[in-house]
């Protein structure tokens, strides 16, 4: 064998040790990395409109009745499920819905599902964004919930 052979010898060796080395580090990280650091999740509530009077919606609409110049009033149903990080149902959180002229306040079953009954007055009330009613959601131990803009009304 002579030298430059040698030498090709050695560097190709020594590629493999690293190449063998590089893919054997990478493959125990993949292994080890949700034990080593396992990612620490929120306990974020999640919720969601399910449906509005038994239709599967996340709006209100309100027509005028001939040339009557305002809205009607209306009794309105909503249902919401609440998750835990838009996964597992969370039992016993506290649901409020409110605006409008109105809140009303239940807690999920086990399923994670509230069902809420409100009487809607199509018309702004200060601190409620104009056209929407407002959700907030708590539980201990998760994050507070609050969507401004979580029901939309619709005037037709």
């Amino acid at each position: 064998m002579c030298g430059s052979e040698a030498r090709k010898r050695r560097k190709f060796i020594f590629a493999l040790t690293v190449l063998l080395a590089v893919t054997g580090i990478s493959v125990l990280y993949a292994v080890a990395q949700p034990f080593i650091f396992a990612p620490v999740f929120a306990r974020e509530l999640t919720p969601k409109i399910v449906s509005i009077n038994d239709v599967p919606t996340d709006s209100i609409v309100f027509e005028k009745y001939g040339r009557d110049p305002i809205y009607r009033e209306r009794d309105v149903t909503i249902v919401v499920e609440v998750t835990r990080n838009h996964h597992r149902p969370v039992k016993g959180a506290a649901v409020t819905i409110y605006g409008c002229g109105d809140s009303a306040t239940g807690k999920t079953d086990e399923r994670g599902y509230a069902t809420l009954h409100l009487h809607v007055k199509p018309t702004w009330i200060h601190g409620t964004p104009a056209g929407h009613l407002s959700m907030g959601v708590v539980k201990e131990g998760y994050d507070y919930f609050v969507d401004p803009h979580a029901v939309k009304i619709i005037y037709l």
